[in-house]
């Protein structure tokens, strides 16, 4: 009987789909209930408030059970007691009234199940009108819906609604996706679709919409709220569109009004708080009401990834390198098969400048990251970094770097031999001229006279 059960409780079979006389009947078992109950909450995530139906019918049906057992109990042990002939006429004389007992009880089951658990619409379906704008307030033709487990699509009319009938069920709530028309795989926004959702606002912005928005420079009017972590207005709160000069400052209840566009940020400052950046998008989603902004306190247990004064080990960068040569000895496996490579570790800077969550966020080999991370989680205190005088908890990323050192060849009479691979070719062979007749001879100087003559006779 527990695959029959298992059908007609909705949970292997839709609900919708299983008919009202089966319906009615399923509920006479505790198994429908519990199986629904236990799916919202495994599945779905709802609260006990949320199963609060279920949890009601399930104790009416023990109540109901334990009573309708003792009866029944009660009446196989008269039976048992033939003791006396007058009993047993009396109780078969009551039969026939004891009979109607069961079905009239379990019509009360139905009834007061009936009463605990709300059953579905009268038609069975419910209307959803779901319009889709983009930030500026145009409607969004460019997006379909399809509920999830279903191929059908459905497409907005040229005010961007979509309308759509769905099965309605309080035990089973399905998921809407919208989708982008030129990417049919991929859903850009999910949601549920309960009583919230029956007649709902969503925006949203293609790519190709946010771009078009950054190049016209349309100014929109905002206007917000300032407010802090306990919902406190911020007087005198500085809210400045970047890079343009505009700027505003709140008023006494937090509210500040000003023209923005989709191509700057939107930055929000004051005194104690931390800065807070956003675009425009939240803003034109409720244009009916002010945008409430929340900032939190300095200091907090917020993760800073870029401050003022960054964190720094102790000595700088130098003695960091040396404190890492000291360190990580290179595995001679690796050295011989030369594996080289960055290793990136990254983790948080403390305020008391000690070191937490450190991890991998790039690998090498699985030896040298297990290095590299030892060496990471062992390191001296660092100088905390600080945001406006302020010590601040900051994420840090640090490169590992390892190379495998180059070994010094020293020269050797063997090493100076010529190998038979790489004698020299033969070079050809130039002519030499010798001239013989060229060959230097000694110089002969003629001893000079003692006297020179004044005359030489002439013959």
């Amino acid at each position: 009987t527990s695959i029959p059960l298992l059908f007609i409780s909705g949970i292997s079979w839709p609900g919708a789909a299983v008919p009202s006389f089966w319906k009615v009947f399923s509920w006479l078992f505790p198994s429908t209930f519990g199986i629904n109950g236990f799916v919202q909450i495994n599945n779905m995530g709802a609260t006990l408030q949320e199963v609060l139906p279920e949890y009601r019918a399930l104790w009416i049906q023990a109540g109901v059970y334990f009573l309708t057992t003792c009866l029944v109990y009660r009446r196989q042990v008269m039976l048992s007691r033939r003791h006396a002939l007058e009993r047993l006429q009396k109780l078969r004389s009551g039969n026939v009234s004891r009979r109607f007992i069961l079905p009239v009880m379990i019509s009360m089951i139905c009834i007061s199940i009936q009463a605990a658990v709300p059953g579905p619409a009268q038609n069975g379906k419910t209307d959803y009108r779901i319009t889709v704008k983009k930030s500026n307030g145009d409607p969004q033709l460019g997006v379909f819906l399809r509920i999830m487990g279903r191929t059908q699509e459905y497409t907005g009319n040229a005010q961007g609604i979509i309308s759509f009938q769905e099965e309605s069920s309080n035990n089973i709530f399905r998921t809407a996706n919208l989708f982008f028309t030129d990417d049919k795989k991929t859903p850009v926004l999910s949601f549920r679709l309960n009583e919230a959702a029956q007649d709902t606002i969503i925006y949203l912005d293609s790519p190709e919409d946010r771009r078009l928005f950054k190049q016209s420079g349309q100014l929109y009017p905002i206007e917000g709220y300032v407010l802090d972590n306990q919902g406190k207005p911020i007087t005198g709160a500085v809210v400045s569109i970047q890079g343009t000069g505009r700027k505003a400052l709140t008023d006494e209840i937090g509210l500040f009004r000003l023209d923005a566009d989709f191509s700057h940020p939107i930055t929000i400052r004051a005194d104690g708080m931390e800065n807070l950046s956003l675009s425009i998008q939240p803003f034109l989603q409720n244009t009916s009401e002010p945008y409430p902004i929340r900032l939190q306190p300095k200091g907090s247990n917020r993760i800073y990834t870029s401050v003022e004064e960054m964190p720094e080990y102790p000595g700088g960068m130098k003695a960091f390198q040396e404190y890492l040569d000291r360190k990580i000895t290179y595995p001679e496996a690796l050295k011989k098969n030369k594996t080289e490579g960055i290793v990136i570790i990254q983790f948080v800077v403390e305020k008391d400048g000690s070191i937490s969550t450190p991890h991998v966020v790039r690998p090498l080999e699985a030896t040298l990251d297990t290095l590299a991370l030892k060496a990471i989680q062992e390191m001296p205190r660092w100088t905390a970094g600080k945001d406006h005088g302020t010590t601040v908890r900051c994420r840090y990323s640090l490169p590992v770097s390892f190379k495998v050192p180059e070994e010094k060849v020293v020269a050797t009479p063997s090493s100076r031999r010529r190998r038979p691979d790489t004698a020299a070719k033969p070079q050809p062979v130039r002519p030499v001229f010798k001239l013989g007749w060229l060959k230097p001879q000694p110089l002969f100087i003629p001893p000079r006279p003692a006297v020179i003559p004044e005359k030489l006779p002439l013959k």
